[in-house]
């Protein structure tokens, strides 16, 4: 009897201590669960061993709802929603990571995917081959994580830039049109200025008629002020600037459209025109440019 209370005590003991690891391997398990649910993303598994044809989910992680509108349940009991959820115009690109996949064991896909609601978001699919000790494969686990946010802001930051792009070969061709460089003969050049004339344009003109001039190997170079509505200091300084560094090309700078006004602010200034030809009226300038290249 006493041998028989001992076994008894002793099994007691032994279930209780079973008991107390199964308890301590479930609250383990629920608190790995608690985990995975925390990664911004659902986690999943599956294991060819049990689903031969490798398209049924053994294991997916509670946020695959929030991404997809499909419970946990569902993707388990349903093979096809990897297929059904893709976007018809992804399938080149999915073909291309499954390939990437079977060749290198870890695959990187960023595709479409339309929820069950029918909304349409991107998401990034990050899968790794498991393989057995002689390297087969015999399992997918991967996370899912919902990017549509990070994808619209690239897909807005590359719109930007390309409407960036385009608005500057406008501006490039606008400011190309605004400074144009007119032969009026094989030694005279006139350059007419029409608008307001910021920095750049000033620039530019500078470039487009220093350049004109060592190309073409004109002897006079006009700059035409007639259709610039204000000139200021900034103005002036860059007009002066385009006509010594037309000097230092051994050309005659010439500047025309000289009105009242601007011969006022030019003075004002005190603006150093010493060495420059100055004209009230284009006509008279291209007259006097003319009798100068041919005395040239």
């Amino acid at each position: 009897m006493e041998e028989q209370a001992l076994s008894a005590e002793a099994l007691r003991s032994e279930v209780a201590a079973l008991r107390a690891r199964l308890q301590e391997a479930e609250m383990r398990s629920r608190m790995l669960r608690d985990l995975i649910d925390c990664v911004p993303g659902a986690v999943w598994e599956s294991w060819f061993v049990e689903d031969p044809s490798r398209g049924r989910v053994g294991y997916v992680s509670r946020p695959i709802r929030d991404i997809t509108g499909y419970t946990q349940e569902e993707w388990l009991a349903q093979p096809s929603l990897w297929s059904d959820l893709g976007h018809p115009e992804d399938r080149d690109r999915v073909l291309v990571a499954n390939q990437q996949l079977e060749r290198n064991g870890r695959s990187v896909l960023r595709c479409r995917w339309i929820r069950r609601d029918g909304e349409v978001l991107w998401v990034e699919a990050q899968t790794v081959c498991v393989r057995d000790e002689d390297g087969r494969a015999v399992g997918l686990r991967g996370i899912i994580m919902d990017v549509t946010t990070v994808v619209r802001a690239e897909q807005d930051r590359a719109t930007a830039l390309l409407q960036q792009e385009a608005l500057r070969v406008k501006e490039a061709a606008l400011l190309e049109l605004s400074t144009p460089l007119i032969p009026v003969s094989d030694a005279v050049m006139v350059m007419p200025l029409v608008g307001a004339i910021d920095p750049a344009r000033a620039e530019r003109a500078i470039t487009v008629l220093l350049e004109g001039m060592a190309r073409s190997g004109a002897r006079v170079a006009i700059l035409d002020i007639t259709g610039v509505p204000q000139v200021d200091a900034e103005i002036a300084d860059a007009l002066v600037r385009a006509a010594r560094s037309v000097t230092l090309l051994g050309a005659e700078p010439m500047l025309t459209g000289i009105r009242p006004e601007v011969a006022q602010t030019l003075v004002s200034l005190g603006i150093d025109l010493s060495g420059i030809s100055t004209y009230s009226t284009l006509q008279t300038g291209v007259a006097s440019a003319m009798r100068r290249a041919r005395a040239l």
